[in-house]
Formats: C-alpha cells, structure tokens, sequence
C-alpha cells in the first residue's frame, strides 16, 4: 500500500492483547492516550473510549482523516473489534485506513523504553524479540534489528523450539507479556537477553505508523493476520502454522 501522510487526526486503535487503548495523533505527533487493562470486553469498552478522548479534546470525528490499528498476531476476538471498528469509521468518515501488526508496535515500545533510559547501555550486537501469549502451548514470535526492521516473519511456536532457532551470536532486548512462561528457555539455551518492561498500546501503534512513514516503508491494509486457526477448531498440530520455515 502506498505511504501517504494525512494532515488532520490519525486515530488509533489497540484491541489484540489484555489491553484496550485509543490514541490520537495530529501531522504534529503525538497528542492523547487513553488505555485499559481488559482480558475481554473489548466492544463495551472501544466506542466509548474512543468518544471520550476525542469530546475531552474538543475534538469531532469529523476531524479524523487516517485511521490505524493492530491487525495481528494477537487475541482473535479482539482484532475482530478493533478492525471491524476501525473499518466502520472509515466508510462513515472516508477515513484512510491502516494496519500496524502487534510485534512490531511491542518492538517500538521497547526501543522507545530503552532509549529513554539514560542509564543502560545498549549492548553491541542486538536485536529486539517480541513476544506475545498465544495463550496455548506456543507463543507468537517475531525478532526485530534495533532500527526495527524484521528479521524473521511472526510465528506460533512452541517456547523451545523458537528459543534454539534463535542466533546466539546476538544480545536479544525482549519485551513480552509471558516472560516467566519462556524465560527458562533462555536460560537452558545460554542466550543473552535482557528483558524489558513496556507495554502494548496505541501510542506505540502510532509512533511504529510514522516511523514506517518516515523511513519509506511499505504501510499494510487493515487487514487481520491470523497465524493460526481459532480456539473453536482443533488442529492435529495444536494450531500451529508456521509461517517462515528454514
């Protein structure tokens, strides 16, 4: 899809994971955040949301020209109400609409968080893993270089198998909302990690769309990526697909 920035409101929407966040970007950067911790719920809570942040504003969805938000991997539910949303306002609105995938809006987070940091060094040598609960056995995957470009696909794997995939030659920065799920996998496999506490939501969402934006990337459309069935259907492998074979 080719890249345009839109003067006006780029709004954006963050459904996939434990979490529910709306943010609200002008041509300027970023303006305003609102984010809540929900494991379900999404529907009652987006619309809402979204009609709070912009009225406290004294903005109207009149305003909004551009809108983004997280297409996966992640909670299928959830996408479902964030793109679906998403996608409604851009009918009603004539809207341009955007997709930003979950890993790479965690891998920003992060960068952001330890770039913030005055007090850690970066280590030489590294790249950004982030991680997502596929709340299964396996674990949604993806590996960054520290300018966020991708280095793997996404993938559901399972913790083991992903971890001995990993170059050992390389510092991983992880960022993750089931560390203690994996992190012995690091440990038996002697990689060096360092985790880091951040979170996903629509800022990060924001800030990934105009760093693609501003390093002439290729932007996605807003549709859903499913990297594997839904918990309504079995698999024989557990639901796992895996998306970039070696």
């Amino acid at each position: 899809m080719a890249i345009e920035s839109q003067k006006g409101l780029t709004l954006v929407l963050d459904t996939a994971t434990n979490s529910c966040s709306v943010a609200i970007f002008s041509e300027m950067g970023f303006l305003f955040q609102d984010y809540q911790e929900i494991r379900r719920g999404h529907t009652d809570v987006l619309v809402p949301m979204i009609n709070d942040l912009l009225s406290k504003n004294n903005f109207a969805y009149a305003d909004i020209k551009q809108i983004v938000t997280t297409v996966g991997p992640g909670a299928f539910t959830g996408l479902r109400v964030g793109i679906s949303t998403a996608k409604g306002l851009s009918i009603s609105l004539k809207a341009k609409i955007f997709g930003i995938t979950t890993t790479s809006a965690l891998a920003k987070s992060l960068l952001t968080t330890i770039q913030a940091d005055t007090d850690l060094v970066i280590q030489e040598n590294s790249r950004i893993l982030a991680i997502i609960d596929a709340k299964r056995s396996d674990v949604y995957t993806q590996v960054f270089s520290m300018d966020l470009e991708e280095i793997t696909q996404a993938n559901a794997e399972l913790p083991q198998d992903f971890v001995e995939s990993l170059d050992d030659s390389y510092h991983y920065y992880i960022v993750s909302d089931c560390l203690d799920y994996v992190e012995s996998e690091f440990q038996a496999c002697n990689i060096n990690y360092t985790p880091v506490k951040t979170n996903l939501n629509a800022k990060s969402v924001g800030d990934m769309f105009f760093m693609n934006i501003k390093h002439n990337r290729t932007l996605l459309p807003s549709n859903p990526i499913y990297i594997r069935p839904p918990d309504a259907i079995i698999p024989k492998n557990g639901g796992r697909l895996i998306n970039n074979p070696k």
